[in-house]
């Protein structure tokens, strides 16, 4: 029989001890047998440490040290890493329950790739869970910004790593689209999964830090000279979104209106795409592994 295939997953916290106990659970009740887990901390003060500790025995390295930020923390992940592939899951997001197997499979069947994305959902605990957006499997031929994916349900091979370098700590929010967007242009191979493997924190930090990440985000389109045309309407759209989302929760209105998109058959955007999951399983597990999910989980409408 095979040897299973060792996956290496890295998470990186700085005072997360509201969230980091739900990440970690969801990446170890997976029980996936070859699972090699980093937590690379930056020197949290509020009982992050207390959390991870319970979990110790289950973890392969835990680091805890200041850092130069999260892309750095991510760096010093990847340094220690011995998997054949790495995933990188922030302190606040959360892995689907199939994500490591779903990987195990999608490797295993698709030899000779470097870069293995799925799809991703936003977490929000007060107004739901949403697609995304779509994995554009075009991106892979025709790169463009914004990335149309999320590093939550990107898995590289550590081979990759070695051979094209780390993130690079010139940007503080978006050095994973600079990343992509380097090994796209060094003829590295992507493949896509077409299944959720992740769900992503609404209010993250690169979230909550708009116009810094625009500013990067042109710096490098002009570096890589790719289309960024789409770039301000994205982010001046995100903004305006988030801007309602932060009214509703300030007005208290939340279940109103979660319940108002449910009625109208709105709650969820059209896609390219049908995500391969059951709502009650993901809606079960998130409660399992402590995450705020006091709303059903919708179905995803292609």
């Amino acid at each position: 029989m095979p040897h299973p295939l060792k996956i290496t997953v890295i998470t990186v916290c700085l005072n997360a001890a509201s969230t980091i106990g739900a990440a970690i659970k969801s990446v170890l009740s997976q029980n996936y047998p070859e699972l090699e887990y980093i937590i690379v901390d930056g020197g949290s003060k509020d009982g992050t440490l207390d959390i991870v500790n319970q979990y110790r025995d289950s973890l392969t390295h835990v680091i805890s040290e200041p850092d130069r930020g999260i892309y750095d923390a991510i760096n010093k992940g990847i340094a220690l890493s011995t998997g054949n592939i790495v995933g990188i899951l922030n302190a606040d997001d959360l892995y689907a329950p199939w994500t490591l197997s779903t990987v195990e499979r999608a490797v295993t069947n698709n030899p000779g790739y470097e870069v293995y994305v799925g799809h991703t959902i936003y977490l929000d605990e007060h107004v739901g869970r949403w697609r995304a957006g779509y994995l554009d499997k075009n991106w892979f031929e025709k790169p463009k910004i914004p990335v149309t994916f999320c590093h939550q349900s990107t898995f590289v091979t550590r081979e990759t790593y070695a051979l094209h370098g780390l993130y690079s700590l010139e940007y503080k929010f978006a050095s994973d689209w600079d990343y992509f967007l380097r090994l796209h242009e060094a003829g590295v191979k992507f493949i896509s999964i077409d299944a959720v493997l992740a769900a992503f924190n609404l209010w993250g930090v690169s979230a909550l830090n708009f116009s810094e990440v625009l500013g990067e985000v042109t710096h490098m389109a002009n570096r890589h000279k790719i289309d960024a045309a789409d770039m301000e309407k994205y982010y001046k759209a995100a903004m305006r979104s988030y801007s309602r989302v932060k009214w509703i929760k300030r007005m208290g209105l939340s279940r109103l209106v979660f319940r108002l998109r449910e009625l109208a058959g709105i709650f969820m955007p059209s896609g390219q795409w049908r995500a391969s999951m059951e709502q009650e399983v993901f809606t079960d597990y998130l409660q399992k592994i402590g995450a705020k999910t006091k709303k059903s989980f919708p179905q995803l409408r292609s």
